[in-house]
């Protein structure tokens, strides 16, 4: 790697004490001429959500368009309107920006316009919408008034083998959507399983454009199954404890990938390359017993104090990677801007979301309540789903106060 640019000395907000900290990107470029950004940055804080939430849509009686159920993705188009997929009952539900009613799209069936197992619904910049049934894979698009234009099979992907699920992360740049594979592997190995995880764009006639990324997966422990007289196979199984796996997220102009394992983020062009890389010097945490005690007891739920002790014991014995994982999720604003949520041990209060340029700069972070589920940042608002004691799902958005 050959430092291109000296680093930057920029001012940020004011710490604590009344003085500027100061926050250094560096940028460099590798042997393959992509641009790196690294950022060394304190505690600078980009924006703080309002108290209550500008925007709230779901109810737990009353007209079936308000009730939702398993929402798979929540998108909003350049006037506010917001899209929800309901995942119970295969539909996409159009909002206006106060919250009202507009049309609801789709339902169950295997006809054109209707789905099987709906995953997600983005807005095009034209006023349309295209939405991915994962079984059978296949895209359908839709005009602005919700009348099918097209439903495509998505071109199968062979060389990744037959047993494999898609996920959508959103639209691919340009007319694509981009998914990533969940692949099932027979593996014999004494080790934790990573199956490689391929990044694929369809476009919205279905076929492969290309694979951007092929990155490892999460770490799986291995369950043993026999294998007939000549002895067993391995199949990778549950997901190792405190891991995560690599992400991706997309919209009409860019995509981002990160691998999970570092705060480090790829941004990729409208032709699948990578145009720049931006992370930070900071490194996530080493990983402690006491780390995995707060893992174990945060999924315990009625199991009894033996029990626990021993999962917990037995935890220990894993494999472990020696630091906790780095991002975990990935979103872009529709002002350009990619945010980054860290990982997090599950039952921790909040989750801090980082925030880069569009060049890769670091911004600031951002914190979040545990229990939204964010789906996006747009009109100076970041959107998500909440889900009440009595598992009432509501998609609400919150102002976001910029420092």
């Amino acid at each position: 790697m050959r430092i291109t640019l000296a680093a930057a000395w920029l001012l940020a907000s004011l710490g604590p004490a009344g003085a500027p900290p100061r926050v250094i990107h560096a940028q460099a470029t590798d042997s393959a001429g992509i641009r790196i950004v690294t950022t060394d940055v304190g505690d600078l804080v980009y924006a703080e959500l309002a108290d209550e939430p500008a925007l709230s849509i779901g109810s737990f009686d009353g007209a079936d368009a308000f009730m939702f159920s398993r929402i798979q993705t929540v998108t909003r188009d350049l006037d506010g309107n917001v899209i929800v997929t309901d995942g119970a009952s295969h539909e996409i539900r159009v909002f206006d920006s106060g919250g009202a009613h507009r049309l609801t799209i789709g339902g169950t069936g295997e006809g054109p316009g209707e789905f099987q197992w709906l995953s997600g619904a983005w807005p095009v910049g034209d006023g349309t919408i295209v939405a991915l049934d994962r079984v059978p894979a296949r895209l359908t698009h839709f005009d602005a008034d919700g009348s099918v234009i097209a439903t495509v099979r998505m071109e199968p992907l062979n060389a990744w083998g037959p047993f494999m699920i898609i996920y959508p992360a959103g639209l691919g740049a340009g007319r694509s959507v981009l998914s990533w594979i969940e692949r099932a592997v027979l593996e014999d190995s004494d080790t934790p399983v990573r199956t490689p995880v391929p990044f694929v764009r369809h476009g919205f006639d279905g076929q492969v454009l290309d694979t951007v990324a092929v990155l490892p997966g999460q770490p799986e422990s291995a369950a043993v199954i026999p294998r007939g007289s000549s002895g067993f196979s391995r199949i990778g199984m549950p997901a190792m404890p405190l891991t995560t796996g690599p992400g991706a997220t997309g919209s009409s102009g860019a995509m981002a990938i990160t691998g999970g394992e570092e705060y480090e983020v790829r941004f990729l062009d409208g032709s699948g390359r990578v145009s720049h890389i931006a992370r930070l010097v900071e490194k996530p945490r080493a990983r402690t017993d006491d780390d995995v005690e707060a893992y174990v007891m945060a999924a315990a739920g009625l199991l009894d104090e033996v029990t626990i002790r021993e999962r917990i014991a037995r935890f220990r014995t894993l494999p472990l990677p020696p630091r906790l994982p780095g991002y975990r999720q990935l979103r872009f604003a529709d002002t350009g801007e990619l945010w980054a949520r860290r990982w997090d041990l599950p039952g921790s209060p909040s989750q801090r979301w980082d925030v880069f340029s569009a060049e890769g700069r670091h911004l600031g972070h951002v914190q979040v309540p545990a229990g939204v589920r964010v789906h996006g940042v747009s009109h100076g608002q970041l959107f998500g789903v909440v889900q009440d004691e009595l598992d009432v799902e509501r998609v609400q958005a919150w102002d976001l106060n910029f420092r």
